[in-house]
């Protein structure tokens, strides 16, 4: 059994029971449903990197020549690399970096050597 839970399905049942009450419980379920929305959602970049390397390969063909196989291989190749900038991305906000355009090109600059 799986401890994955749908985080929508949990925020409808705290509006649903929010709803359906009134004083002390609403406002219970009201807070319970923002403390869900606010908290961010993980996945382990690696293992989903992991699995799509594993789908990649079991698509790759015997030979080059079929162009639908090739195609299907460079889109999870796009994906992997999404799933990584993604990772990135929430990296350099939870560390406070901020990106610049400097002359005309996008530079990523650390919390410590931000101009004050």
């Amino acid at each position: 059994m799986s401890d994955l839970i749908s985080r929508k399905a949990l925020i409808d049942i705290f509006q649903k029971k929010a709803d359906e009450n009134t004083g002390l419980i609403r406002n219970n379920m009201l807070f319970a449903k923002k403390l869900v929305e606010d908290e961010p959602t993980a996945y382990d970049v690696d293992k989903v990197v992991e699995e799509l390397e594993e789908i990649r390969q079991d698509i790759i063909p015997l030979t080059d020549m079929d162009n639908y196989y090739v195609g299907q291989s460079v889109l999870i190749n796009e994906v992997i690399s999404i799933v990584k900038f993604d990772d990135a991305a929430d990296y350099k906000k939870e560390n406070g970096w901020i990106s610049e355009k400097n002359n005309g090109e996008w530079q990523d600059i650390c919390s410590e050597c931000q101009e004050g």
